[in-house]
C-alpha cells in the first residue's frame, strides 16, 4: 500500500503547461485533451488505492473474526471436557 501511495503523489505531482504541446493550431486542444485524461487517470488511480485500503482492511477483520471464532469453539471443548 505504501508503494502505492507513493506512485500516487508522485503522478498527482505530474503538471504539464500547454505550451508543452507546442503553439500549432490545435496544441491547445491536445492540451485540454491531456489534461482530462490525466485527471481522470489520477482519479483512478486514488479509487485504486483506496479500494485497495479498504479490501485489505476487510481482510484483516476477516481473519480476526475467524481467529475469534475459533477461540470460542476451541474454548467449548475444553468447557465440555
Amino acid at each position: 500500500m505504501e508503494q502505492l501511495s507513493q506512485i500516487q503523489s508522485a503522478v498527482s505531482a505530474i503538471r504539464l503547461s500547454s505550451t508543452a504541446f507546442g503553439h500549432l493550431p490545435n496544441a491547445q486542444n491536445l492540451a485540454e485533451q491531456y489534461n482530462e485524461h490525466a485527471d481522470a487517470s489520477r482519479q483512478n488511480l486514488s479509487d485504486l488505492v483506496d479500494a485497495l485500503s479498504n479490501t485489505a482492511d476487510g481482510l484483516t477483520y476477516t481473519a480476526q473474526n475467524y481467529a475469534e471464532h475459533d477461540r470460542e469453539v476451541s474454548a467449548t471443548f475444553v468447557r465440555g471436557a
